[in-house]
Order: C-alpha cells, then sequence, then structure tokens
C-alpha cells in the first residue's frame, strides 16, 4: 500500500530539454507526482496508475523499480519536490480526481489528492536552488530541497 503515484517520462521532455539548455546540465529528469490523503491499495494502484500515465511513453515508479529506474537514468544527487501549498488550487489534481472518480468506483473518491513536480538533478546546491527559482513561486508553492541519497 502506498500514497503516492510518481510517474517518469522515458524520454526528454520538453521541460527537461529548456532546463539542460539553460543550466548546461545534461542529468536532469522531472517526475510527475500524485499524492493521495489515504493509502491506495496495490490494485488501485495499478488501475489509478494506468489512469494518469502513458505506458508507452512514461514508466510508474513503484516500491519495487524506483531506486534501479532512477538511478538508470542519471546520477542525480539533488532532488527538488514542488508542490501548492495548502488553500491554493491545485488544477492539475482536481483533474486526476475527476478522472479518477468516473473510471473507478468505491472509496477512491473519497481521498484528497495533490500533485507535485519532482526535479532530479546532478549538480551543485547552487544549480537546484537556480532551478527552485525558475519553476516555483514560493507565495504557492512549497519547495523542498534534499540529497538523493535521502530521497531514495
Amino acid at each position: 500500500m502506498t500514497n503516492t503515484i510518481q510517474i517518469l517520462s522515458i524520454n526528454q521532455t520538453g521541460k527537461e530539454n529548456i532546463l539542460k539548455k539553460e543550466l548546461k546540465n545534461q542529468s536532469i529528469k522531472v517526475l510527475d507526482s500524485y499524492l493521495f490523503s489515504n493509502q491506495i491499495s496495490e490494485s488501485n494502484f495499478h488501475k489509478i496508475s494506468n489512469i494518469l500515465s502513458n505506458n508507452v511513453s512514461q514508466v510508474v515508479l513503484t516500491n519495487k523499480n524506483y531506486k534501479k529506474i532512477l538511478t538508470y537514468y542519471g546520477n542525480f544527487n539533488w532532488v527538488i519536490e514542488i508542490k501548492f501549498l495548502p488553500g491554493v488550487t491545485d488544477n492539475i489534481a482536481n483533474t486526476a480526481k475527476e478522472i479518477i472518480s468516473e473510471n473507478i468506483k468505491g472509496n477512491v473518491n473519497k481521498f484528497k489528492i495533490g500533485s507535485s513536480k519532482i526535479f532530479l538533478i546532478k549538480g551543485s546546491k547552487q544549480t537546484a536552488e537556480r532551478i527552485t527559482k525558475k519553476e516555483s513561486n514560493p507565495l504557492i508553492h512549497k519547495i523542498r530541497i534534499t540529497t538523493f541519497k535521502k530521497y531514495l
């Protein structure tokens, strides 16, 4: 059981491409993360993951595969998580909840969902802070920077 679904694009995304060029850094990956207020059963985890991701171009991280997948995609040393502060409208999460509610019946509708972006980078802490300043607004976002080792 888990309360988080994280999705990684297999190919380079536009956001990753822009950040790589601006920062002259080739080790950047961006994850889409969905945070649920309650634990999700394994069966619902797979159903919801299939709804929120594209199995051709994305991979869903699980407790069993995330270390292997994340280390495969880069030798990262910093993780930045940017999510909305409580009370701020999270349109991505609202849309995800609507899609899930339309496709899965039962207790899933009682969950609250939040979304976040997770940036994995190789570089200095100053590089991580530059990404944070570029990608977030401290008035509406909660920002967390941690080492990749602590994240794993």
